[in-house]
């Protein structure tokens, strides 16, 4: 993520105080959206691994991901920022 954010793409990292609130009536899922007319909320077993997906074409539901969606990336802190403040000067084990 951090070479994409160096490269350009606008990543921002929310903290899970902000999921929480998200999450008093459940787990939130994880979705991806296909421009404005498709989205995907992805299914995983009990070990995480995924292993599908249920798709979506409601124009309602594919507005109101998108909305919650671009709430969150509102709320989130630049990646750079974030790396810097709380990754770079940790001895976090490295890639070799």
């Amino acid at each position: 993520m951090h070479l994409r954010a160096q490269c350009g793409e606008d990543i921002r990292v929310i903290g899970p105080e902000r999921i929480a609130a998200l999450e008093a009536a459940g787990t939130v899922p994880e979705v991806v959206t296909i421009g404005e007319s498709v989205t995907y909320r992805l299914l995983y077993d009990a070990q995480g691994i995924l292993e599908g997906a249920v798709r979506y074409t409601d124009p309602a539901v594919n507005s109101g991901c998108r909305a919650d969606i671009a709430a969150l990336h509102e709320d989130g802190e630049d990646l750079a920022s974030f790396f810097a403040r709380a990754v770079a000067n940790t001895d976090a084990p490295r890639a070799r």
